[in-house]
């Protein structure tokens, strides 16, 4: 039986149990059974070493988190890791992208961990940790300048990296890139719904900003698609449409 958290951890590697999060298949029953009956959790975090965890450990940290993420006090345990968080990237990336937002605890001990993170990202110019804050901060990441210059200048090598920046929205030109190609789409789709009579489907796809100037495969635009069609009430709400811009 564990009595420890790196016991318990060494036990699920030895034993393959499922360590997969929120697994619908078990619960992961194995591990909450055994992790209940560790006497004391809090204790064994609060000495945990950061600078030597393993990939396995790792994972079962994080299990931990997600299953104790209110019953544990994290803002001692973070607190406690904080000043070792340089000791080892992995391990940082790992509670970064897994636990600060995932467990509860001070706005205070977040941000500080943040802020040791940014540092650490920038110095090392690590792709995974820079990949976790910009997914973490999101727009938000525009608050700290070197972090976004560091993103943008190691994601020329990181597809996953470029990804994160695209989603916060601070890479302009691919994001724009993005939001012309679905407004095509929903141009395109604005065919089929004016040939099916489908008001609903019509406003739904201007709600997507569908490009109205689109043309269909005999040169029409969907005003003129409609005018040919018959649909009288379909053409008067695109004329306003266009009016309104």
């Amino acid at each position: 039986m564990a009595i420890g958290f790196l016991d318990l951890a060494a036990e699920a590697k030895l034993d393959r149990w499922c360590m997969s999060p929120y697994c619908t298949t078990c619960q992961n029953m194995d591990f909450r059974t055994a992790l209940a009956e560790l006497p004391d959790l809090q204790h064994d975090l609060e000495l945990l070493d950061l600078g030597i965890l393993r990939r396995s450990q790792l994972n079962a940290l994080r299990l931990v988190a997600i299953l104790s993420s209110k019953s544990l006090d994290w803002t001692k345990i973070l607190s406690i890791w904080l000043p070792h968080a340089g000791r080892n990237i992995r391990s940082t990336d790992y509670v970064c992208y897994y636990l600060l937002n995932g467990v509860t605890c001070s706005q205070e001990v977040r941000a500080a961990w943040i802020s040791v993170c940014i540092q650490m990202a920038i110095e090392k110019r690590d792709d995974s940790l820079l990949e976790s804050l910009v997914r973490r901060l999101g727009e938000d990441s525009r608050n700290h300048p070197k972090l976004v210059s560091a993103a943008i200048e190691q994601s020329v090598s990181s597809p996953l990296l470029r990804s994160a920046l695209a989603k916060a929205s601070l890479l302009p030109h691919e994001v724009s890139e993005q939001q012309r190609t679905k407004r095509e789409k929903a141009g395109y789709n604005l065919f089929k719904a004016i040939r099916r009579n489908d008001v609903k489907a019509v406003q739904a796809l201007w709600a997507k900003h569908a490009n109205l100037s689109i043309v269909d495969e005999e040169g029409r635009t969907a005003l003129e698609l409609a005018v040919s069609l018959g649909r009288d009430g379909l053409a008067q709400l695109i004329r306003a449409k266009l009016l309104s811009g």
